[in-house]
């Protein structure tokens, strides 16, 4: 198979061009650049993609949406899609609950420090995750709101992809942003399971937090007590 190159080298060449501002990304897409942004999971320990099949999927998919990107590129677009194991590509369609589960659950698949066991009882990186995906669920949620308020509500939650993003996610909330996992360990060679804390109530103090900020001076939610919130 055909090395590939490291990150780390292709930085010192000086061959990985990097946008460090929004602005920075907006002019380079003003200029006909178009940005594809493709998520895979290591495949090795040591190697991230040891037989190359995240390449191969990853150029086959690149040539597949070229025609769908060019239009996007013109008329824009809030289709994903998703390329299959046996080579199918097309719409990822998430009206299935399990298929949406699968897709955008994040915390519901192991990562790499949940299959090594949290050696030396090492946090779980989920945990690092849940500020981050909170702050997603947060940007959806005002846009949610935005729409329902709005005097044209429905014409600005068809325009809006974090509006219809919260629609989508709103009743598997409970599933997509769990309140607990189990933290498994191993030290001196013992397997240790703990529920642990994960979102606890941040999904509705969150939500909470966005109504306050965008309620006017005389909403009634300032006349009632605030919640209690439990981690």
């Amino acid at each position: 198979r055909r090395a590939r190159t490291a990150h780390e080298t292709m930085v010192e060449r000086a061959q990985i061009v990097v946008f460090h501002t929004v602005d920075q990304v907006r002019k380079a897409q003003a200029s006909g650049l178009i940005f594809l942004f493709l998520s895979h999971q290591w495949l090795g320990w040591s190697e991230p993609d040891p037989d190359g099949a995240h390449y191969a999927a990853m150029c086959s998919a690149i040539k597949a949406v070229a025609e769908i990107m060019s239009f996007w590129a013109r008329h824009g677009s809030s289709n994903m899609h998703v390329l299959g194991a046996d080579g199918s590509f097309g719409p990822l369609d998430l009206s299935d609950e399990a298929t949406l589960v699968s897709t955008l659950g994040v915390f519901q698949g192991e990562l790499t420090c949940c299959r090594l066991g949290h050696p030396r009882a090492q946090p779980c990186d989920k945990e690092e995750l849940v500020l981050p995906i909170l702050g997603l669920l947060a940007h959806m949620y005002r846009d949610h709101l935005l729409a329902l308020r709005s005097s044209d509500g429905l014409e600005l939650s068809k325009t809006s992809m974090a509006a219809g993003a919260f629609d989508l996610i709103a009743p598997h909330l409970d599933v997509l942003f769990p309140k607990t996992f189990e933290w498994e360990y191993t030290p001196d060679g013992t397997q240790i399971v703990e529920t642990s804390p994960l979102f606890g109530d941040l999904v509705e103090a969150v939500k909470y937090a966005v109504e306050v900020e965008m309620a006017a001076e005389d909403d009634p939610i300032f006349q009632r007590a605030a919640p209690i919130f439990e981690p």
